[in-house]
């Protein structure tokens, strides 16, 4: 669950950033602003699917920082 909170807020940065940055330009396409919305969309998903593993592996080792997973002891046995 943490790692999709990750994706969102990462993927979602990066889209108002630059749709942001985008508004200082003045519209130099011609496209209508449905087919602009649907390029957004189309953007935040591939982004989303692209920042998916790095998400994950980001939360890993926030959670292996936070716990560090502890190795057994071996037993006396086993040598």
């Amino acid at each position: 669950m943490g790692a999709m909170i990750i994706n969102y807020a990462a993927t979602t940065a990066v889209i108002v950033t630059i749709f942001l940055f985008s508004l200082l330009f003045p519209d130099f396409t011609t496209l209508s602003t449905n087919s602009k919305i649907l390029l957004w969309i189309g953007f935040a998903i591939a982004l989303s699917l692209l920042l998916t593993r790095h998400a994950y592996s980001f939360w890993l080792g926030i959670d292996f920082w936070i716990k560090p997973r502890q190795p057994d002891n071996p037993s006396a046995d086993k040598f």
